[in-house]
This record gives structure tokens, C-alpha cells and sequence, in this order.
């Protein structure tokens, strides 16, 4: 969809307005920006999960509140999140990510995600540097030589 319409817009007429390639790449980003503006409101908008708020913050009565107040469907939770600060907590060493990589089933699905990744990278560059390419011969194929 985005070669096409880069195809649309490059085909631009003398005297008429139309977008240069140059802010078309930009206008594409920027629809591409909106779901995860959209996705950061909401997420800001949620509360803790409880087994979060349980397990990891160590505040059972702070969850069963956090669930009473979604359930009630009440606003309170998020007035308590801006008053209550944080406490604090040990963070996670290297022998804790040894430990949680010597089980075999952990260390498969960190490989298998880090590999599809990776693959999914390389396909997506790949894509992108080869599309000006891919762009100059199907427009010359499609409308002739530019220039002639």
C-alpha cells in the first residue's frame, strides 16, 4: 500500500499541487505513530494489575483496593497511584538471569523470539533498502523513462 502510494505521489503534473516524495515518507510515519500514541494514553489510563501490585510491589491491600475500585468502576485508584509513591526494591542481578536460563524451556523461548526477531529485521531492512530500486523500475516500466 505504501509503494503505491508512493507511486501516486511521485507522478506529480506541472502546475498542480501535490506532496514531494520527501514529506510523503514523513506523512507515512506519522500514521504509523497513531496506534502507539493511542496504545501509551490507554495503557496510562489502567491501574497495576493486582498479581503486579501482589508480587512484585508487595501490597496486598493496595491490590484488593485496585480491583474493588475497577469492579466499582471508580476513579479512585488512579487519585491513590499519584499520592502513594513508590517503594523501593532490589533489582535483578546476573544470577538471577542465569539461574532463570539454566531451565532449558526458558532458554528455547528466549532463542526462538530473539531468532524471529532477528529474521524479521533482517526481511523489514532489506525491504527498505531495496524499495527506491524496486520504485524506479516499476515506475519507468509503468510511465516511461522520467525525463523523456
Amino acid at each position: 500500500m505504501v509503494l503505491l502510494l508512493l507511486l501516486c505521489l511521485q507522478q506529480c503534473q506541472p502546475g498542480v499541487a501535490c506532496v514531494p516524495l520527501d514529506h510523503a515518507w514523513r506523512i507515512c510515519v506519522a500514521f504509523g505513530a497513531i496506534p502507539a500514541i493511542l496504545t501509551w494514553y490507554l495503557r496510562t489510563r489502567l491501574p497495576e494489575t493486582p498479581r503486579f501490585t501482589v508480587h512484585v510491589a508487595k501490597d496486598a491491600a493496595r491490590a484488593e483496593a485496585d480491583v474493588d475500585a475497577v469492579l466499582a468502576n471508580s476513579d479512585e485508584f488512579r487519585n491513590r497511584e499519584k499520592v502513594v509513591a513508590a517503594p523501593a526494591k532490589a533489582g535483578l542481578t546476573w544470577a538471577d538471569f542465569k539461574q532463570y536460563l539454566s531451565i532449558r524451556k526458558n532458554a528455547l523461548v528466549l532463542f526462538g523470539t530473539a531468532s524471529t526477531w532477528f529474521l524479521l529485521d533482517v526481511a523489514y531492512y532489506c525491504n527498505n533498502l531495496y524499495t527506491p530500486e524496486i520504485v524506479k523500475v516499476r515506475s519507468d516500466a509503468c510511465f516511461g523513462a522520467i525525463g523523456e
